[in-house]
């Protein structure tokens, strides 16, 4: 027997309605989503409605299924909508601040959460202890294990804490006693390609202030540990000649790529976004002819979130744009983590307001400055499509010609046998006193220096506006208004803008606005060391942004957007 008018569409809904049912039970509502539903007919009431009203005339089923859609999909559209503005990329206590005529907006008071869980992976010890070995040996260093070739490696989580710290951070930084006596930042012999060391430490941190470790299964992010600071130095071996017979760098190199396709192909299902953590040490186009050639690329770009400094494919394809996430670079710079999410109520030891005062009474005596070198250190660096040389060697010919005797500019060239011991104590107290500092692109089109000039109260300027936007999306920032100062490059270099004259121009109530901003901003682009024993939560540094974004993506792809991308 024929259905009636509307069966097989009834049927479509009903089913539709079972998985919109489905889907909105993965939403975590918010206290005004909540509300709403309150005010919504029972989805299982309607149901019951379709079911009773079978058979009836058209048009009393096409209300209820006008019903049905209307509420479910403003219930669907208004978790999606929480989820996809700016403001969701935030943990529920870092709503964006909004700058409007000069003034904040207060952040709306929202629970606190915990921050995503984690469970370490680390690389066999057989593989770990080639790896040591072979880069050492590339570089010149003696060998770390030369006579236990079958020792089992010591966990970091082994290490006693301050070994913990020295790993991550260095050690004492050597030429501390050239800086002001009081600065309000600890200060560290911190690589700025520590990066992976760092992170390892601050999720160390985390797993260790829970009263139960998160299990393999239960943990929301799989951090893979591997030393990605050691791999191009073995792969692209300087010094060839000094490797035993048994320790072959192709073969390790495979051994690598192998841990990780293999490590990636048995839990990219585990969640419903990308739930695997790689940190990388050095510029991504470090790792194409060795830790990420294409055929890696294919077997993690959908499943793993890949950390990094600088973002800079220069002879593969670019397989890795929306996996890649770009995080401030480590510096000798830190401050005490802050626990909790709450960073403006949370100051232990007042660092912040301390901080922030600080680099507010400081006398900027240049106008501008600008530090570094203006050719590459070898024909291998400045390849990149976004290196800057040609705007470097602009910015040495002009600020050495036209401005040479101009008291309002300094400018200090380095070059690859500069002393580091002098150099970087005299740039950092430059920037201190400078108001504007320029931040062109250098090998890759980011450079440590811009970070600095920001934990030093100095206004960066930079020649290209979306060159660090990524490293901010969580914060709540407009970096191009509230913090950078962006110039046109292209026009600069064809000789179109003086960059002098344009910062110049700037009023000194702009000036003042930025500085204030750049001020708020500086703690969050330092990575803090967290102190034994203390329970950490969010944090307000860097590590701090890095937990809100992996919390965003994880709620994306909860919600089904964009596999948390």
């Amino acid at each position: 027997m024929p259905g009636l008018p509307g069966d097989d569409v009834e049927s479509q809904l009903l089913s539709a309605s079972s998985q919109l049912e489905r889907k909105s039970s993965l939403h975590h509502e918010s206290p005004l989503a909540q509300a709403q539903a309150q005010r919504r007919p029972d989805l299982a009431s309607v149901r019951q409605l379709f079911t009773a009203r079978r058979g009836t005339k058209s048009i009393v089923f096409l209300v209820a299924v006008a019903t049905l859609v209307y509420f479910n999909h403003a219930r669907f559209k208004s978790t999606s909508l929480e989820r996809s503005q700016p403001s969701s990329h935030l943990s529920p206590n870092e709503q964006p601040i909004h700058v409007v005529a000069g003034q904040k907006q207060e952040r709306p008071a929202v629970r606190e959460t915990a921050p995503p869980s984690w469970y370490i992976l680390d690389p066999p010890d057989d593989l770990a202890r080639d790896l040591s070995r072979c880069a050492a040996l590339c570089s010149k260093l003696p060998d770390p294990h030369p006579d236990d070739a079958d020792e089992v490696l010591d966990s970091p989580l082994l290490l006693s804490y301050d070994e913990q710290v020295t790993k991550a951070f260095g050690g004492d930084l050597p030429y501390a006693d050239k800086y002001p006596q009081d600065l309000p930042y600890a200060l560290h012999n911190t690589d700025q390609f520590s990066l992976p060391a760092i992170v390892h430490l601050r999720v160390a941190s985390l797993i260790a202030s829970l009263p139960s470790p998160p299990t393999l299964s239960s943990a929301d992010f799989l951090l893979l540990a591997l030393d990605t600071q050691l791999l191009p130095r073995c792969t692209s071996c300087s010094h060839p000649e000094l490797l035993p017979a048994t320790l072959d760098r192709h073969a390790i190199r495979r051994r690598a790529v192998d841990w990780l396709t293999t490590t990636v192909a048995s839990h990219y299902s585990r969640r419903q976004y990308s739930s695997m953590v790689l940190p990388l040490s050095l510029i991504d186009h470090d790792y194409e002819k060795s830790l990420l050639m294409e055929k890696a690329q294919d077997a993690i770009k959908d499943h793993v979130v890949v950390l990094g400094i600088e973002r800079e494919p220069w002879e593969t394809r670019d397989k890795l744009r929306d996996s890649f996430e770009q995080v401030p670079y480590p510096s000798i710079f830190s401050l005490p983590v802050v626990k909790g999410m709450n960073e403006e109520a949370d100051d232990p030891g007042g660092k912040r307001a301390e901080l922030e005062q600080w680099l507010l009474k400081q006398e900027r005596t240049h106008l501008v400055s600008f530090a570094g070198k203006s050719e590459p250190n070898s024909p291998k660096s400045g390849k990149g499509p976004f290196n800057g040389y040609a705007i470097r060697r602009l910015l040495a010919t002009t600020l050495a010609g036209s401005y040479a005797n101009d008291s309002r500019v300094a400018m200090q060239i380095s070059n690859p046998g500069t002393q580091r011991a002098t150099f970087i104590p005299a740039i950092h107290s430059t920037m201190l006193h400078s108001t504007f500092c320029l931040q062109p692109p250098g090998d890759s089109a980011t450079r440590k220096g811009f970070f600095e000039s920001v934990l030093l109260g100095c206004i960066p300027v930079v020649f290209r506006a979306a060159t660090y936007a990524k490293v901010f999306r969580e914060s709540g920032i407009e970096w191009s208004e509230e913090v950078a100062f962006v110039v046109d490059g292209e026009a600069f270099v064809k000789g179109q803008r003086d960059i002098v004259e344009i910062l110049a121009a700037v009023s000194p109530d702009e000036v003042e606005r930025r500085r204030k901003e750049i001020v708020r901003v500086a703690k969050r682009v330092q990575y803090g060391v967290p102190k034994e024993g203390e329970v950490e939560g969010w944090g307000g540094d860097a590590f701090g942004m890095l937990l809100k974004r992996l919390e965003s993506i994880k709620a994306r792809g909860e919600d089904g957007l964009e596999d948390g991308f």
